[in-house]
């Protein structure tokens, strides 16, 4: 729905042309025989790949991470925790040359559920130069947002420390005007 929900005009994405994707890091075993016992089929298109009938009346299929092959899924395989780091390198190498808008768009969605199931990972490239720069350019929007929350946030942590210091202050001040009574 994601792809159907990022289209330029209503229904440019005809309903015909959707799949509801599911992505698994492992094998869903368990799954997979429920979803059987109760009619539905489900076929391996390619490795990794399986494709579910008689659930809904469009396409849905699951996506096992981990069984996926080449280069071709590399944006596939960095959605779930534990990506492979040169599998997240070369997504956002690939990502940060692509042009077309649609594109981007796309690769933003997935850069934000990779970047999430994947933050130590994304730190430690963040710190490359070369990395660090193509990683900049496609999250540039998401930095700058980034940035603005932290500031906003970094104010209220500064605020709420000054708060708490000039309590502090206040109840020394008081215990010092009652030892000075006695």
């Amino acid at each position: 729905m994601l792809y159907k929900g990022m289209s330029a005009h209503i229904d440019s994405v005809p309903v015909t042309e959707l799949t509801v994707s599911v992505f698994r890091h492992s094998y869903p075993k368990k799954l997979f025989a429920d979803l059987e016992t109760i009619g539905v089929k489900i076929k391996e298109y390619r490795p990794g790949i399986y494709y579910l009938s008689g659930i809904v009346n469009f396409p849905v299929q699951v996506v096992v991470t981990k069984k996926l092959e080449g280069k071709d899924h590399v944006y596939l395989r960095v959605l779930t925790k534990g990506a492979d780091e040169d599998d997240v390198r070369r997504f956002v190498t690939d990502m940060s040359d692509e042009h077309n808008t649609a594109d981007k768009m796309n690769a933003d969605a997935v850069l934000q559920v990779s970047v999430a199931a994947n933050w130590d990972l994304f730190e430690r490239i963040r710190k490359e130069l070369p990395m660090c720069e193509a990683l900049k350019e496609l999250m540039k929007d998401e930095l700058d947002e980034a940035r603005k929350e932290g500031g906003i946030l970094e104010r209220k942590k500064v605020e709420e420390e000054m708060a708490e210091k000039d309590a502090r202050i206040a109840e020394l001040e008081e215990l010092l005007r009652e030892a000075t009574k006695k």
